[in-house]
This record gives structure tokens, sequence and C-alpha cells, in this order.
């Protein structure tokens, strides 16, 4: 059948009952279960519920993404689509981030996910600065799980950067179960940017020097430099941790933004993170 299955767990647990499938998602709830899910929702499509018990609004609202058309995936994978729009829409949504910054990267994600899924070929993205702490969605948005998850569903590739060895090894534990479609460099991202020799990237994600460190907005112009050549006519280069205010961009793109759009670059998306893209010609 292809028939979209929504279940809803409190007792037992979908490892234990049924065998997974794309068309399935799961609905379980965080306390009883937490290890388990983090575990099993690769292969089980489970979206974990805050709490002891799943409540009745998000049985509602999960059962109407699944009768709505996928957003990522095609038809026949709705269950995958639906949990990646749960990841994206609700864990990667941060809220207020300081006095006047709104922390709305899931918004940012989506624009990046929905043009991954449309490139008619194996994607390829490349991140600079990994994933460091686990399940960090609302603070850092745990981008190198989510873009691996995204690659291993669609058959694509995800390159992360980060210069800590530490940061590497926890990341690659974390995006194991990603197999080939996840790698994780241990190297200098403007210097591994420079030197790229491999495939036309379509999404570059830029986040790799904390905004309190001093030199970040250099930092990030040299990656931009170094990386918007190897970027696909009409890929997308996201900047995290950069906003608009008071007719000037800050954070980590305060000066690579300007210059992309020197370059001819478009902004299409400028919130907690600001998203351009690469000229056609």
């Amino acid at each position: 059948t292809e028939t979209p299955v929504l279940m809803v767990w409190y007792r037992h647990y979908p490892s234990q009952f049924t065998l997974p499938s794309d068309l399935v998602a799961h609905l379980v709830p965080k306390a009883s279960f937490h290890r388990w899910n983090v575990k099993f929702r690769g292969a089980y499509h489970v979206i974990e519920a805050e709490g002891e018990r799943v409540p009745g609004v998000m049985v509602a609202e999960v059962a109407c993404r699944m009768l709505k058309s996928p957003r990522y995936l095609t038809p026949d994978r709705i269950g995958a689509d639906v949990k990646l729009q749960h990841h994206i829409d609700v864990l990667a949504r941060g809220g207020w981030s300081g006095e006047d910054t709104y922390n709305d990267r899931h918004r940012s994600f989506d624009l990046m996910a929905r043009h991954l899924s449309g490139v008619p070929h194996p994607f390829v993205m490349v991140e600079t600065g990994t994933i460091r702490a686990r399940e960090d969605w609302k603070g850092a948005g745990y981008s190198t799980y989510l873009f691996g998850e995204l690659a291993s569903l669609l058959g694509g590739k995800l390159i992360s950067v980060d210069v800590e060895p530490t940061h590497c090894t926890f990341a690659r534990l974390q995006t194991s179960g990603f197999g080939e479609n996840v790698r994780i460099v241990l190297g200098d991202s403007v210097a591994y940017l420079a030197d790229y020799t491999g495939d036309p990237i379509d999404v570059l994600y830029l986040d790799s020097l904390d905004t309190t460190v001093e030199g970040h907005a250099e930092h990030g112009l040299a990656e931009a430099r170094h990386g918007a050549p190897h970027l696909r006519a009409g890929g997308l280069l996201a900047i995290d941790d950069t906003h608009f205010a008071k007719g000037a961009y800050h954070g980590k793109g305060a000066l690579a933004v300007p210059w992309l759009l020197d370059q001819g670059f478009e902004v299409i998306y400028s919130g907690f993170q600001t998203l351009l893209r690469k000229p056609l010609k």
C-alpha cells in the first residue's frame, strides 16, 4: 500500500513491533524513550514529543502534514519528509536571541533544504564549522546532522570542515548512521576552500568562527572569497549569525555579504542567517 501512516506510541516502542517504512512516521514521547528516539529516528522517522505523552494537538498537526504534499522528498517517502519538516520547523526554531535578534534559522534551513532537494543531480553541500554538542538544535542548529540526514535520504554529499579534532570526532560519531553521504574533514576551512577540487558546490554554509572570537568577520570574508568560485551557478551561500540592522550587516558575514553583493550575488533571505544566491552567469 502507498497510504501514509502515522503511529502514536505511549508504552511500547516502534522497533519492537514494526519494520521501518518511508511511508510511516512515529510519534513517541521524550520522557521514556529519548535515547531510543535519537538512535532509531533515522530508520523509523521518529518525531519526539516533549514530556510523558503525545498531546492531541501534536497528533493533529503531524497528521495534517502527512496528508499534504511532501516538501523535500517524493510522496512515497512522506514519513521521512514529515520528520524532516519537524526537525527544521520545530527543533531548529530558536526564538529570541538577545534583545533585538530573533533566531529564525529554521526559515533559512528550509530554503536550503528545498534548494538541495530540487537540484537535478546528487547534491554537494560544504559546511565550515561542524556540530559540537548533542542535540543542539535551537542553539547552533545541529546543521551537520540535519543536512547529513538530507544527504542520506537524497543520495547527496555533505562535507563538514572543522579545525578542532574534538569537534570532528564528535561530528563523525553523531553522523555515523549516514555512511558515505557525510564526510568530516579536519583542517582549516579557508585552506580547504582555497584548495577545493571536488564537484561544484550546491550550498556553501559558513559557520566556523564564533562571533565572540576576534577576527570572525575577516575569517568569514576569507571563506567567502575562496568558496564562492567553487559554488555552482544559481547555488546558495549561507552565513550563520549574520543579520541586517541599522543599514549594515553584523556578525560573521559583516564583511563577506557586502563583498558577495559586489560579485553579483543576490540576498534571498536575511534573518538570523543571511542567504545569498550566486548569479546564473
